[in-house]
């Protein structure tokens, strides 16, 4: 995985991925579309990830995803 868009899309849905979170479905649709994932949720989705079993989704990987977004942001 190598972007949020992709950690969404485990869900196949972002309605699914805000129904697991207990979120109105237009904030995940937002995140898909800004391909970012605020930290302040990265807790709540790698919970609903594990209880859904779905394979790939740490803090590690959401802290690279993020790290590789922040360096394509013009100085």
């Amino acid at each position: 995985m190598t972007s949020f868009q992709d950690i969404i899309a485990l869900w196949g849905t972002p309605g699914a991925l805000a129904d697991d979170l207990k979120e109105p479905s237009r904030r995940v649709w937002a995140w898909k579309e800004r391909n970012s994932i605020p930290a302040r949720y990265w807790v709540a989705v790698v919970s609903a990830a594990e209880k859904r079993g779905l394979e790939g989704v740490t803090y590690d990987v959401l802290a690279e995803i993020a790290a590789a977004s922040s360096d394509k942001v013009p100085a």
